[in-house]
């Protein structure tokens, strides 16, 4: 499944929308069951629009700002993902929008 073609045109704020725009951008090819992770999930939430886009994946995402959650098929953890020790090969898909400026900052 090209992810493209999966994901809203317009969603939310700046921040949905240059969600939407770096996905679409990418076009990457995934399985329809694929385990992904977002890294920087707290800003904007990509994870329950992607929950929509894509209702069969297991969606995780991971942010230092929290609360832990897991709800309506989408796993929340509040962590560093620089020390949380996933498993090698854990996601068939892995991205990051935004995020990278605020590692570190606390």
């Amino acid at each position: 499944m090209k992810i493209a073609g999966t994901w809203p045109g317009i969603v939310g704020d700046t921040c949905g929308q240059v969600c939407g725009k770096a996905l679409r951008a990418c076009n990457r090819d995934i399985p329809e069951d694929a385990n992904v992770l977002e890294i920087g999930c707290a800003e904007f939430d990509a994870l329950s629009v992607a929950r929509a886009a894509w209702p069969k994946m297991t969606l995780t995402g991971i942010d230092w700002r929290g609360p832990d959650t897991d709800e309506n098929g989408v796993r929340r953890i509040q962590g560093d993902v620089m020390a949380h020790g996933f498993e090698p090969e854990s996601f068939d898909f892995i991205y990051s929008i935004s995020a990278i400026e605020h590692i570190g900052l606390g």
